[in-house]
């Protein structure tokens, strides 16, 4: 009794968790910050650092950045949140994008 009651139990709790009302979708949390690539030209020509990366995230507003070399292989997918930071051969910033 008690295998067929816990299976239950534990479909009945995350259906719970579920907002099933009519077209609504719950946001994903990257959905909720939003990151803008103008007034970054500062950056430009400065080699890679964690001081760099996080004045990158204060002046775009972006929770992530991404920091991609010549030739090295990126996903597709578009993140509002994320700041794309496009680095030369000697690790120095030669774009911004968000995304």
């Amino acid at each position: 009794m008690i295998r067929l009651a816990l299976p239950l139990i534990a479909l009945v709790v995350t259906g719970c968790a579920y907002d099933h009302r009519p077209g609504h979708r719950p946001r994903p949390p990257h959905l909720d910050r939003q990151c803008t690539d103008r007034g970054l030209g500062s950056l430009m020509g400065q080699r890679r650092s964690p001081g760099v990366e996080r004045r990158a995230r204060q002046l775009s507003g972006a929770r992530t950045v991404r920091w991609l070399r010549p030739n090295s292989a990126a996903t597709m997918d578009f993140r509002t949140d994320r700041l794309n930071l496009n680095l030369d051969r000697n690790d120095r910033i030669v774009s911004a994008r968000c995304g």
